[in-house]
């Protein structure tokens, strides 16, 4: 039911892109993410979404936000609440439908650890990322991506993620 609203955000945002032809572009993926955190290691399967707008040919600024998710290990139960960031995404020229892409900027985790060690907290800095997306052949505008992103990595909590999605460049 939460979903509803999302979606009905996402067309509102799809209709108001249209403004920006062949500029903007967004993507839906599905992420496992890694979190090392108190000692264990949590794994939990999320939802991310990503919009971008090109400033210039291979050269685009992106936000991503990644949908709460839970996980547990050796009893405690690790809920990734949200992940969202900005980032400077730069790619290569598309070479046989490949293209290869650098993702630099920042992201803030919000984590709530319950069991043996217990926390909630948010944790921010900076976040990197690289992937690679191929081009669907019969739709041109259409991308596949998989993608590796380092959201946190600082004193004994790691934040990371690889994911498998489409992205649509309007």
């Amino acid at each position: 039911m939460r979903y509803i609203q999302f979606f009905i955000l996402l067309g509102l945002l799809l209709q108001s892109f249209n403004a920006f032809a062949e500029k903007a572009y967004v993507g839906i993926e599905a992420i496992r993410t890694e979190t090392k955190a108190a000692g264990a290691k949590f794994k939990p399967y999320q939802a991310k979404v990503k919009a971008g707008y090109y400033l210039r040919q291979q050269i685009a600024l992106e936000a991503q936000y990644i949908f709460s998710g839970d996980d547990d290990d050796s009893g405690s139960n690790l809920e990734i609440e949200q992940i969202y960031g900005g980032y400077i995404r730069l790619e290569s020229k598309l070479h046989n439908r490949v293209r290869l892409f650098l993702l630099a900027g920042y992201a803030e985790s919000a984590l709530n650890l319950t069991g043996q060690s217990s926390f909630n907290d948010k944790y921010d800095g900076f976040s990197w990322g690289i992937g690679a997306e191929d081009r669907f052949v019969r739709m041109p505008n259409t991308y596949f991506t998989l993608e590796y992103m380092q959201y946190y990595d600082h004193d004994d909590v790691s934040i990371s993620g690889i994911s498998l999605g489409m992205r649509y460049l309007f």
